[in-house]
């Protein structure tokens, strides 16, 4: 049960940017109802996580001995992460509706919000230190987006790198 919540927690937000941004930019109530409603949702399943907090592996995927194994570990720590950064990122979300209200490319502002969401849960569950850089880099990523969203402002995209 734990892999499935930890899946869905991940999976949710990443779902959610591809939906929003295969929305287009013509109906922004949608993008907004989908982002609030994609992020939540990734909330909700976060705290459906606590009973399962243990130092048990949730996932283990043996990748030979040149990578060792992927783990997820939804440890005390590790979920209390997971409710900070899923519960906060639905509620810079839900804030954004209306600061972002009328942006032109709101599509993929909210594909890097929930994207950034999903992999900061990734981030905190994941066991080892290749998933720990994989999700670290997507954060990175995200973040740059996110700092330089105002591509036409010179000190946003300076600020970005």
């Amino acid at each position: 049960m734990a892999l499935i919540l930890i899946a869905l927690i991940i999976g949710l937000p990443w779902l959610g940017a591809l939906t929003v941004l295969a929305a287009g930019n013509k109906n922004p109530k949608w993008q907004h109802g989908l982002a609030v409603g994609f992020s939540l949702a990734s909330g909700l399943m976060a705290l459906f996580l606590i009973p399962f907090t243990s130092s048990r592996v949730a996932l283990d995927l043996w990748l030979g001995p040149s990578f060792g194994s992927l783990s997820f570990v939804p440890d005390g720590l590790a979920v209390s992460l997971t409710i900070i950064a899923t519960v906060i990122g639905s509620l810079a979300v839900i804030f954004s509706v209306d600061y972002m209200r009328g942006e032109a490319q709101l599509g993929r502002y909210y594909f890097l919000v929930l994207f950034f969401i999903g992999a900061m849960a990734g981030l905190v569950l994941s066991g080892n230190l290749l998933f720990t850089f994989f999700f670290w880099e997507i954060t990175a990523l995200c973040s740059y987006g996110l700092i330089s969203f105002y591509n036409d402002d010179p000190k946003a995209v300076a600020g970005g790198i």
